[in-house]
């Protein structure tokens, strides 16, 4: 018998929606094996922050060709989310030059490369919806799913870049900060709403994507605000061991945490979608987590 079958826990969870809710996202994370996800999709991650840099600034280069102070607002943008090495990251991902074919053959292939993470993230949410191996997407379809999710991210970041034009062009020292976070908190969490609802073989309505967006929403912005002096403070920590991979050490754990949300947030939908199916039959159901199968319609 797990804890979560314990008379007393299933006493609790049957009588308290909230301690259902909770209980179900920290089973969920260790049945699942969240943390091994993260570590997975920290790795590939990290390989794909440089493709989507060179993505970025060669799709930027061709778009807005007459607009150049556009396309630094919103690289500069993309780099201010990595602390520390984000600078660095943009200086060496130029964008890709040469003949036609061979530009379209190296964004081609970076393309491919920086999809893997998102490919990565798919397997994750697909974890943690319990979606057999046999009734996941197909390579074709999750590759199309990642491009999918990095043009709703590159939108994201266009939109994070007019709000910081906008807020930086009127003089309101607090009212501007406190209106950029909130607008910040509302991007990062439709982002990642979007995310919830299609990077995943289950049929996840969007009112069971919410939930996690806003959760994630805030912490992604939290992360964003927070994110210089966490990574400073690990790399004064770590210099002195860690050398020259320091900074790789504090990007990687940078990134973890981003994943780490994200898998929270789809925990935290999954665990309030078996609540709501469960209803009147909470003690029932209760008596196994492996209950309902995770492929039906998730409302």
């Amino acid at each position: 018998m797990t804890w979560v079958e314990s008379d007393r826990v299933v006493s609790v969870r049957a009588k308290h929606s909230v301690a259902d809710v909770l209980v179900g996202v920290l089973h969920g994370f260790q049945r699942h094996q969240t943390a091994r996800n993260a570590a997975v999709l920290t790795y590939f991650g990290f390989l794909s922050i440089f493709p989507l840099f060179m993505v970025a600034t060669s799709v930027l280069g061709f778009i807005l060709q007459g607009s150049p102070q556009l396309q630094e607002d919103i690289l500069d943008t993309a780099a201010a989310q990595i602390p520390v090495l984000g600078s660095q990251i943009e200086d060496q991902a130029g964008k890709l030059e040469g003949s036609l074919p061979t530009v379209v053959i190296g964004l081609l292939i970076a393309l491919w490369a920086a999809t893997r993470a998102f490919s990565g993230v798919q397997n994750a949410f697909d974890d943690v919806w319990e979606i057999p191996l046999t009734e996941r997407d197909n390579l074709a379809v999750r590759r199309g799913k990642a491009v999918v999710g990095i043009i709703v991210i590159g939108s994201g970041l266009i939109v994070t870049t007019g709000l910081s034009s906008i807020v930086s062009s009127v003089d309101l020292p607090f009212g501007g900060r406190a209106l950029l976070a909130l607008g910040t908190v509302a991007v990062n969490g439709s982002v990642l709403w979007v995310m919830l609802r299609f990077m995943t073989a289950a049929q996840v309505s969007w009112r069971a994507a919410w939930p996690g967006a806003l959760l994630g929403g805030i912490g992604f912005t939290t992360l964003q605000v927070l994110g210089t002096f966490i990574v400073t403070r690990f790399l004064a920590s770590a210099s002195d061991t860690a050398g020259v991979f320091a900074g790789v050490f504090a990007l990687m754990a940078w990134i973890n945490l981003h994943a780490m949300i994200s898998l929270i947030a789809a925990e935290l939908n999954a665990s309030i979608s078996r609540r709501r199916r469960r209803g009147d039959h909470a003690r029932l159901w209760l008596t196994s987590e492996f209950e309902h199968p995770a492929t039906e319609h998730v409302d």
